[in-house]
């Protein structure tokens, strides 16, 4: 914690949990035969993520590597999973909902509202393509499959949103707690010049 800022230690947060998203997927894509090329996306999108953060802890460049992440997984990742992997019938739309939420955390002001924007419209046309070309979208085997799928993608969701939000609230009032610490700190000292003059 100390040698980060929030900014940072956020940015390793939603790293770590790209990586474990990234990699219990494909475990789970292989226990349930969803295919050899959404096992091997997740696996490239987990191996990427692993050598991203890794550039970060080098470079410490939070602002390019932050968009670079938002576009990787909002026009790449994400995108092909939908087609490779049921759709509106799978479990990415909920993934999705995640990435909505780590594009307002990783980005800032008019990169944020461009990658949104842009992202929203790309839902939209997916959403478009499988509406018009139903034979594109890579179906399940079986309705168990389906289901098992369906509930993986939630909970994992619902676990990397709850960790998230405790993670920023947590911080935000830990950085509350040291502002207040320091006010305190300052109004002693400023209560101690006076008494000296």
């Amino acid at each position: 914690k100390g040698n980060f800022s929030l900014k940072h230690r956020i940015f390793n947060v939603i790293f770590l949990a790209g990586i474990v998203m990234s990699f219990s997927a494909s475990a789970i894509n292989l226990l349930l035969g969803l295919g050899t090329k959404v096992v091997l996306i997740n696996i490239i999108c987990g191996l990427i993520t692993v050598g991203l953060y890794i550039v970060f802890r080098r470079s410490n460049n939070y602002d390019c590597l932050a968009l670079i992440i938002a576009c990787l997984l909002s026009f790449v990742f994400f995108p092909y999973l939908w087609l490779a992997n049921g759709g509106t019938y799978g479990g990415i739309p909920y993934y999705m909902i995640v990435n909505a939420g780590i594009i307002a955390v990783l980005l800032t002001g008019r990169k944020r509202k461009i990658i949104f924007y842009l992202y929203a419209l790309f839902a939209v046309i997916l959403l478009f393509i499988e509406y018009k070309n139903p034979a594109l979208i890579v179906g399940y085997d079986s309705q168990l499959v389906r289901y098992l799928d369906l509930s993986f993608s939630l909970l994992m969701s619902l676990l990397v949103i709850v960790k998230l939000t405790a993670f920023l609230i947590d911080s935000y009032v830990g950085e509350l707690e040291k502002s207040e610490e320091y006010l305190a700190i300052l109004e002693e000292k400023n209560k101690e010049i006076e008494a000296k003059n």
